[in-house]
């Protein structure tokens, strides 16, 4: 009995540290920040605005297919559901929607191969980098 009490504090005080941690540096009502592939991801806290090139992945992916000479095959491609990044500065970031309602093809698709302003978080799952997007425009 004593074991699993003491098992317990441990468990709560560790909980209560990483929790700690995580929240550290978060300010709520802060101003956008604007981002580059160098700002890296654990230290951007709340709304930051990325600026970079709207990709199709289908294509970047096994050809590096992107910029204005790929503009209307990354319109097309996104159009039809391929998965969307951004490249900022030299990194992919995975654009995944805010809700699972957003629609991400209608928001990002007349941008293919275009420069892009795009607000929204940046979260590291598994080796992946994806931007959790709230808004995006054309700059």
């Amino acid at each position: 009995m004593t074991m699993k009490i003491i098992a317990g504090i441990l468990s709560l005080s560790l909980m209560l540290l990483v929790t700690g941690w995580t929240h550290e540096g978060h300010k709520h009502g802060e101003p956008e920040k604007s981002a580059t592939a160098k700002t890296t991801p654990e230290k951007l806290r709340g709304n930051t605005v990325w600026m970079g090139e709207v990709l199709d992945l289908n294509c970047y992916a096994p050809h590096e297919g992107q910029g204005a000479k790929h503009a209307t095959c990354a319109v097309k491609c996104i159009n039809d559901g391929a998965p969307i990044g951004l490249l900022v500065e030299g990194t992919v970031y995975l654009v995944i929607g805010k809700t699972h309602d957003m629609n991400l093809a209608k928001m990002f698709g007349p941008l293919g191969g275009q420069k892009a302003k795009v607000t929204g978080n940046v979260t590291q799952k598994g080796g992946m980098q994806f931007l959790i997007v709230q808004k995006v425009e054309k700059p």
